[in-house]
């Protein structure tokens, strides 16, 4: 095998297990943190649209909450 085929094969798993964990940490956060409809709304959207969706909620609403609470 190639050097380079490898070196892509490395990038593209790491890359994949990246967005994963990124996306279950959002997940996790969003059950954790949020109540009611919100916390409903927002599973759904990252269940439907997995990584966007965990990049949305990150944006979005963890964001504002942390600049709210200090955390």
């Amino acid at each position: 095998m190639d050097y380079s085929k490898f070196a892509l094969i490395v990038v593209l798993i790491s890359a994949g297990v990246f967005a994963v964990s990124f996306w279950i940490l959002m997940l996790k956060d969003c059950v954790k943190e949020m109540e009611g409809y919100e916390r409903y709304k927002w599973i759904m959207i990252m269940i439907l649209t997995n990584i966007l969706g965990a990049a949305a909620y990150y944006l979005l609403p963890r964001r504002k909450r942390i600049k709210e609470r200090g955390y």
